[in-house]
């Protein structure tokens, strides 16, 4: 497996609108700062012992007199108030220091937050659009289907009432305003749905370039962070060592630590830890509803319940046909209409299989794209073709007599 390095590529996820890579990189911001805040107080801390500690020591090495006595004793004595003098400065230096750390670690973990707030709220930004987007669009996308349905039951409707021999005027002028209606009403919403679609791109497409800037800027901030405080530790530790020689085999025990921390290993590490993975949410793409084969196959089904079947001479749509060939019509348009006639192409039943022997592209929606090849199943004889299914799917539609041999 590939390790990963950047954070760009490694808190994404295909759920749309999920926020969970950055809910983890937010974490990760908040416990940096927590960290920095601890070792602020730690070195706020040392500061008042030594500040402490080098006042104490001040007052007592000014109590101490200076001997005159003789020999090695006086030497010693004298001695010992002049090493007193420099361990007071040793740790009134250490107090200064550990003061001026603080207000570094102070002013950086300050520094961090607040690019780190405005990365956040920058981000959060452009997920809310994004999100608030999708739900818009969404919403499209069910209207846009429910007029389509509205749409075809309009036009079956009208297409049923025009097929009947008792039909008043009146009501097949209504059915027709219905009809009419129905197709601006989805034609409406097609658009709409479009539109939302692209706004909704548009609104991804910046949520994922601020994303990317983001997940560039925590990683930078957490790069600074660890290079900062591996800086920082160190020089407290050498404080320390030069305070107290007796502390320094602890000093040291740290700092052979520190020798083996590298800001590349630490956030590689972490990426391995926590990632939500590599795969970035696709784009959501435009529906046909009359690519839908269940749809199909439902407006199929209701015209073998419609019932009313009536026999005339059937038109021929494109489709030369003899004087003596009728066409049943299922209250369906003639589109759907049943073929029957001695000449034509006969087979026994839709078990029967077909090969294509030319190809076809669909120029409708109720037509079927083929290739040569092929084999289809025959469901039944239509004006302008036969209806069939293809043999390694459900899709099924119509194509040309001339297409298919037995």
């Amino acid at each position: 497996m590939t390790r990963l390095s950047q954070y760009s590529e490694a808190f994404w996820g295909p759920d749309f609108t999920s926020t969970a890579g950055f809910e983890v990189l937010a974490q990760r911001m908040k416990d940096g700062r927590h960290m920095c805040k601890e070792f602020e107080e730690y070195l706020k801390q040392r500061y008042e012992m030594e500040n402490k500690y080098f006042k104490d020591l001040l007052k007592l090495e000014k109590n101490m007199k200076t001997k005159e006595d003789v020999g090695v004793l006086e030497k010693s004595w004298n001695k010992l108030k002049q090493e007193v003098e420099k361990m007071v400065q040793i740790h009134q230096d250490a107090a200064v220091n550990f003061q001026k750390q603080m207000e570094d670690v102070k002013k950086f973990n300050e520094a961090q937050t607040a690019k780190k707030k405005a990365a956040e709220e920058n981000l959060k930004k452009y997920q809310s659009n994004k999100n608030s987007q999708y739900t818009r669009c969404m919403n499209n996308h069910k209207n846009y289907k429910d007029k389509c349905r509205e749409k075809d039951t309009a036009s079956e409707n009208f297409s049923v009432l025009r097929s009947s021999v008792t039909v008043q005027a009146k009501e097949l002028e209504k059915a027709s305003k219905t009809k009419t209606k129905a197709e601006d009403d989805a034609a409406k919403a097609e658009t709409a749905y479009k539109s939302s679609l692209d706004t909704l791109e548009s609104a991804r497409d910046l949520w994922e370039k601020e994303m990317q800037a983001s997940c560039n800027m925590f990683q930078s901030l957490d790069h600074d962070r660890i290079k900062f405080l591996r800086e920082s530790l160190w020089i407290s530790l050498n404080i320390d060592s030069q305070v107290a020689v007796e502390v320094d085999d602890c000093s040291e025990s740290v700092r052979h630590v520190l020798e083996h921390c590298s800001m590349e290993n630490d956030i590689c590490t972490y990426i391995g830890k926590h990632q939500t993975g590599t795969e970035r949410p696709a784009r959501i793409v435009f529906e046909n509803y009359y690519s839908n084969t269940d749809t199909l196959g439902r407006r199929a089904a209701q015209a073998q319940r419609s019932g009313g079947q009536r026999t005339q001479p059937a038109r021929s749509n494109g489709v030369t046909m003899s004087d003596n060939t009728y066409a049943t019509v299922d209250d369906q348009d003639d589109l759907y209409a049943t073929l029957r006639s001695p000449d034509a192409l006969t087979v026994a039943s839709s078990d029967k299989m077909l090969i294509i022997s030319r190809p076809h592209t669909a120029q409708m929606p109720a037509e079927l794209t083929v290739e040569v090849g092929q084999k289809v199943h025959f469901i039944r004889h239509m004006i302008n073709g036969l209806q069939v299914r293809l043999d390694d799917s459900n899709k099924f539609g119509i194509i040309p007599n001339s297409c298919v041999e037995l």
